[in-house]
């Protein structure tokens, strides 16, 4: 059970067809658990358990009916972990070691992060040494961003971003570092989300970097995160190269003001695209065809070139499944934040909150590590719930 919690974050960050099989290594465990297991799962919060992710998957499902039928299994296929995840920490529950699943996954994560690290730095220095080029250069469009994580096959930053999020999540709220390395971990994460200029999980792990500044009380700490802030700030401002400065104050830039206002201004294509089908929208494969549309309709021809999706998780249910399917997916979000609110957890629910806020810019669901990371998120938080339900204390690191 261990093994395929370490396996999961290992492969995580990496080609989707490892991160399956660690999930259905996961899986096989709860049902070996399950059914060979001296102590049964706690099989009464199954209803309650499954109900959020059967929210979610509920207008997929229906999208077989009216939706194009290779595009709909796809996409059912795709958010299949929202509930087999939780399911297989249901049949875990009851394992005497369960407790221990957090910790294993967190250390499989950090393994998982730390060889993308090295896979996508080595070419970038190797370059900059043989062609000489000086350190300012690390910061520059060619080795950020997408540049950055070009050795990966689908190496997308916002959605790296939020696995290191999560690390840096624990490193703060848990025991799971020792006191004396949690900053020094946290910075070389937090640089990594720079390296990656992603900008939803750099305002999640800022909110996370305030949170532990605060609660620690730290005067040293707090004067010594002001400076790293100004210092960064600067640096962003006045590096030679004017791509970082457009990506964080753009506001600044005519040029990349309409750049980032262009990329909310294409919701109205979506938008277009819920107003033919308001109720229960034109289906999955349909709704893509009719966004294609309006973007030329609009003009939009990079979007159209490429193929963008809504970049909005909520307008993608909205466009895709009508009211109907809006309604669903708000009503589970509602549900998971209501239970988060009511446990004394933190690090789950400072997660979550970063999750809500990357889908704002992102369709999170409509890629594969998106989906697996919010199950994933998920079956913890679920988890979380039954042991607290068992136990007085939280055995495994947690800190409230």
């Amino acid at each position: 059970m261990l093994f395929s919690a370490v396996a999961l974050g290992v492969t995580l960050p990496f080609q989707d067809q490892f991160s399956t099989i660690a999930m259905v290594l996961v899986l096989a465990c709860g049902l070996l658990q399950y059914f060979f297991g001296a102590a049964p799962a706690q099989k009464k919060q199954l209803g309650s358990l499954l109900l959020m992710a059967f929210l979610i998957v509920l207008p997929r499902i229906t999208g077989l009916f009216y939706g194009q039928w290779d595009n709909a299994t796809k996409e059912l296929l795709r958010s299949a972990p929202l509930l087999l995840m939780p399911l297989a920490f249901l049949l875990l529950s009851g394992h005497k070691q369960v407790h221990k699943l957090r910790r294993w996954f967190f250390w499989g994560l950090v393994v998982g992060i730390t060889l993308l690290a090295v896979v996508c730095y080595y070419p970038v220095i190797k370059t900059m040494i043989v062609e000489k080029q000086p350190l300012s250069y690390l910061l520059r469009w060619r080795y950020m961003n997408f540049n950055f994580t070009s050795p990966l096959e689908d190496g997308h930053p916002a959605y790296l971003g939020l696995l290191i999020c999560w690390i840096i999540g624990h490193v703060f709220f848990t025991d799971f570092i020792r006191a004396k390395w949690r900053l020094v971990v946290a910075l070389l994460f937090t640089a990594l989300l720079f390296q990656l200029v992603a900008r939803n999980a750099l305002l999640v792990a800022g909110i996370l970097w305030l949170i532990y500044i605060v609660k620690s009380n730290l005067r040293w700490l707090q004067i010594g995160a002001a400076a790293v802030l100004f210092v960064v700030v600067g640096l962003v401002i006045f590096h030679p190269s004017k791509y970082l400065q457009d990506k964080f104050f753009y506001v600044f830039s005519q040029e990349a003001k309409e750049r980032e206002n262009t990329r909310f201004e294409r919701l109205e294509a979506s938008y277009e695209v819920f107003k033919q089908a308001p109720l229960f929208g034109p289906g999955p494969g349909e709704d893509n065809e009719l966004r294609m549309q309006a973007y030329k309709q609009m003009g939009e021809e990079v979007a159209f070139k490429n193929n963008y999706n809504a970049h909005n998780q909520y307008m993608e249910f909205l466009s895709t499944f009508g009211l109907y399917g809006a309604l669903c997916f708000i009503l589970a979000l509602l549900l998971v934040t209501r239970m988060l609110l009511r446990s004394s957890e933190r690090v789950d629910l400072y997660l979550w909150g970063g999750f809500l806020l990357a889908m704002i810019t992102e369709s999170m669901l409509e890629r594969s590590l998106g989906v697996k990371y919010m199950s994933i998120l998920l079956a913890f938080i679920l988890l979380n719930q039954l042991i607290s339900r068992r136990e007085d204390n939280l055995p495994d690191g947690r800190r409230p």
